[in-house]
């Protein structure tokens, strides 16, 4: 049997043991150790939850956008493929500070 490529022998677990735990399968498979994210507004009506959703959902993005830019306004605007207006907008209606 030829051996296995990269990508397969990345894939494929470690086995220890008579089991398979996490700690044996790769880090990149089990998502570096972070939490899946919390879904809000799971026992909301649908359009409530997807309005919950969504409102989380872009005031973590742009935290996240501006903490990787350093408060960068026109790269985290030209990151999100959006207007530097357009961004300061969506800041001053979630109540975000660069």
């Amino acid at each position: 049997m030829p051996p296995p490529n990269n990508t397969s022998a990345r894939a494929s677990p470690r086995v220890t043991g008579p089991a398979l735990r996490l700690r044996d399968v790769p880090e990149h498979v089990r998502g570096r150790g972070r939490p899946a994210p919390a879904v809000p507004g799971k026992d909301l009506p649908l359009r409530e939850a997807r309005e919950t959703w969504l409102r989380v959902f872009t005031q973590e993005y742009l935290a996240d956008l501006l903490r990787r830019h350093g408060g960068n306004i026109s790269q985290a605007a030209k990151t999100a493929g959006v207007d530097r207006k357009t961004l300061h907008r969506l800041l001053a209606k979630f109540d975000i500070r660069a």
